[in-house]
């Protein structure tokens, strides 16, 4: 019973530490809530134009995951750069084992959950918006493609944008969730990239 009691009484601890540490993070995210849903409304009126909403709607629908098997096809195709390609796979693929539990740890309510009057364009994939997991995956596969063909930034660039307004057009995310997920994306990016430069 006594090593019972003192194993409870240790994962209790961990908990309440686990607590403690994380506590402030959600409250900057919980105030950035406030500062930052005036930014995610005007992005969801503009969907209210007929056109401007389809186009957003395809674009959040390619971001799900087809457009990086796109890009990766094409890219090695016209390039013949394999390596590249698989840098990306791989990237998007440690990203993605690692974004999850960021969301489950810090919880962070969508918008449109934040404030109902907010529309969501689409269901969500997941129940939390902290870091969005689309610009993570945007980043990781098209960092290690532009380290090998660096004329694509200007193009690569412009498809970032597309996919970070998509997602607060959807009322999905805050433009904080965006920065953090480009920042993860790049932070798993990184060693592809470098493996790139080495070795080609």
């Amino acid at each position: 019973m006594t090593r019972l009691t003192e194993s409870s009484e240790l994962a209790g601890r961990m908990r309440a530490h686990a607590r403690t540490a994380r506590a402030p993070v959600v409250h900057i995210l919980a105030e950035g809530n406030a500062r930052e849903i005036n930014t995610v409304r005007w992005f969801t009126r503009q969907m209210r134009q007929p056109a401007i909403r389809m186009f957003a709607l395809a674009a959040n629908r390619l971001a799900n995951g087809s457009l990086y098997l796109i890009i990766g096809a094409a890219f090695w195709l016209w390039y013949g750069m394999p390596g590249a390609v698989a840098g990306a796979a791989v990237a998007m693929a440690f990203g993605h084992l690692i974004y999850p539990l960021i969301k489950r740890r810090y919880c962070r309510r969508r918008p449109f959950r934040y404030d109902p009057s907010i529309p969501s364009l689409l269901p969500p994939l997941d129940d939390f918006s902290f870091p969005s997991g689309h610009m993570m995956s945007c980043v990781a596969v098209l960092t290690p493609l532009c380290v090998a063909v660096p004329t694509l930034l200007p193009a690569m660039a412009a498809l970032l944008l597309m996919v970070g307004w998509a997602r607060l057009a959807a009322g999905h995310h805050y433009p904080t969730d965006l920065i953090a997920g480009s920042l993860l994306g790049l932070m798993v990016a990184l060693p592809s990239a470098a493996l790139q430069v080495t070795y080609g």
